[in-house]
């Protein structure tokens, strides 16, 4: 009966070995799969708030060209992959689809980009707004909001990462996503819930590599007390 016990205790610990190994195999096949996506959409700019044409199913080139033409950015049939309107189109034309584009290059998406500010000097286009389609972090919960300033563009992130989110991931896609906001010098701000106990850190190499990250990165953790105290202080957000 000992002997069959032990078997059975050492079945239950071989099973959630290969589970945790199989777990952290689809976390990095996600992780892999969800960088490739943030590549790909690099080149693509969105466009809401634009009406839709009664008579055209799809008018998203139409609607590109005639806002580039307004904002004298003109780029060629050639710069421009593929334009088109996101979901089926809505009855009534009420709330109207969002246009994405994807730019051959960055140069001619870059130059649409920094001319965003005069569409609010066009009559009829201060409710249109464009954004990048690239602020997008994967394998946790969150939100980019783009804000214009009156000097630049404000980029605030609201961010959740779930306890068992693997660390060194959710600090390399938070690297990234931060990076290439920089790039562009826009002012940006990150808050949430990162579950990440920095009170930890000293005990924890992945803790410290994620607190160095964000301080390479000019960002500095705003609170430095504990936030919860239980058995032990914490610091989470």
């Amino acid at each position: 009966m000992v002997e069959y016990e032990n078997k059975l205790n050492q079945l239950e610990v071989e099973k959630e070995q290969l589970r945790d190994e199989m777990v952290q195999k689809i976390n990095l096949l996600v992780f892999q799969l969800d960088r490739q996506e943030q590549y790909i959409r690099r080149e693509n700019i969105l466009i809401y708030g634009v009406e839709e044409n009664k008579e055209d199913n799809d008018d998203g080139e139409k609607v590109l060209f005639k806002i580039a033409d307004e904002l004298e950015v003109n780029p060629e049939d050639n710069e421009i992959q593929r334009v088109h309107r996101l979901g089926q189109k809505r009855r009534n034309n009420e709330n109207p689809r969002q246009i994405i584009a994807r730019f051959v290059s960055s140069t001619k998406r870059n130059e649409f980009l920094t001319k965003i500010r005069e569409l609010q000097n066009i009559e009829g286009r201060q409710h249109v707004f464009v954004c990048e389609d690239q602020f997008k972090m994967h394998g946790c919960e969150n939100m980019w909001l783009e804000i214009l300033g009156k000097r630049q563009k404000i980029i605030i992130g609201i961010v959740y990462r779930h306890p068992k989110y693997n660390i060194d991931e959710f600090s390399q896609l938070l690297s990234e996503t931060i990076t290439e906001i920089a790039k562009n010098n826009y002012a940006y701000y990150v808050l949430g819930d990162i579950n990440i106990n920095l009170l930890n850190a000293t005990n924890d190499s992945r803790i410290q590599q994620y607190i160095d990250t964000l301080c390479s990165l000019g960002c500095h953790p705003i609170i430095n007390k504990p936030t919860r105290v239980m058995h032990r202080p914490y610091i989470y957000n």
